[in-house]
């Protein structure tokens, strides 16, 4: 018998090709040899139990496949009568619930976006403008009352981990600068904050729409999607509170500084938490959160900053992100 190491080459779509995955052989019985299939093809390809794949002998190597034909996701929805907003959370949602063809209709041209309270918004530069920050997604067909949307890649869950790390790393930038933005009474700066929050925005939408497609091996799929969700509100606290002290001009005091410090902080100790979980990391967090407290409760005693209700507004980052702890934890049960 000649010695030849057995692998499985699957064959998953993605933007970089092919990927080669090795697997160990097991021995089940006297004579039978066994390979695992790896869980994200599994996934992506809807395997189950009794179904026939393909095998095919090229030389030294086995190509598993798959006859079956991968099902679109589709719906088509109805937008009509609907402000700027709500078109933005519909199409976020029917995103991030994995469908692959999306159709929209609509009656109008334009409508109303309630923030400030201007009617004329084109409803398809509106469409354009979000599908431009949704990976994956382009618009393919365009008409006078509809268009429909497809996903051009192909979500294989691949770079998920290094997606999350990197929402976790702006994030950690982005807080900084809005401490500096603050510190210098720099506008310009504060007013960058609406760039971040659309990559983390991006960022997270991608991560969700990979978790509900079950392509991402995760070991707590609705727990990170429930951090993603923190994560999502945080980054929209940074951005419009920013543009209120921008606008507004909102002074802050000393004292003010120290307690953005201490939000920076909390944010640095749960990406710690994060990625290192131990008692020891999640005693920290707790202890940092109520020295946070107790320097808010003595800011509000003094009523000697005008920017106090900025600093409760980004204190609600603190808040947030100590609600999903209990998320974290559960990766580990």
């Amino acid at each position: 018998m000649h010695n030849r190491k057995i692998y499985i080459l699957t064959y998953i779509s993605i933007l970089c090709g092919e990927i080669k995955i090795k697997r160990k052989v097991v021995k089940h019985g006297p004579s039978t040899l066994i390979v695992s299939l790896p869980n994200a093809w599994v996934k992506e390809h809807g395997i189950e139990k009794g179904m026939e794949l393909n095998v095919e002998q090229k030389e030294n190597d086995l190509i598993i496949s798959t006859t079956k034909k991968k099902e679109l996701k589709y719906i088509e929805f109805d937008i009509s009568n609907m402000s700027q907003e709500l078109i933005l959370f519909c199409l976020r949602t029917i995103y991030r619930k994995g469908y692959d063809q999306v159709k929209l209709n609509f009656k109008e041209q334009k409508c109303i976006r309630f923030r400030d309270k201007t009617k004329d918004n084109l409803i398809i530069s509106i469409i354009h403008d979000e599908v431009d920050n949704l990976i994956g997604y382009e618009i393919i067909e365009q008409k006078e009352k509809s268009c429909l949307i497809a996903d051009v890649s192909e979500d294989s869950g691949k770079n998920f981990e290094n997606i999350i790390r990197k929402i976790f790393l702006i994030m950690d930038q982005t807080f900084q600068d809005v401490i500096l933005g603050i510190k210098n009474k720099d506008a310009t700066l504060l007013q960058t904050i609406s760039h971040k929050h659309d990559t983390i925005s991006r960022f997270i939408n991608y991560s969700m729409r990979v978790l509900n497609k079950g392509v991402h091996n995760s070991p707590s799929p609705q727990d990170m999607y429930n951090i993603l969700s923190a994560l999502d509100r945080i980054a929209d606290i940074m951005k419009y509170s920013s543009i209120d002290i921008s606008e507004n001009k909102v002074p802050f005091c000393a004292v003010d500084i120290d307690v953005f410090y201490l939000i920076g902080e909390y944010i640095k100790l749960f990406e710690k938490f994060f990625y290192n979980y131990s008692n020891e990391n999640a005693l920290e967090l707790i202890k940092t959160r109520f020295e946070f407290i107790d320097k808010l409760k003595s800011l509000q005693k003094t009523k000697a900053t005008k920017g106090f209700n900025i600093v409760c507004e980004f204190g609600d980052i603190v808040e947030i992100l100590n609600d999903v702890i209990v998320s974290r934890i559960s990766f580990e049960l």
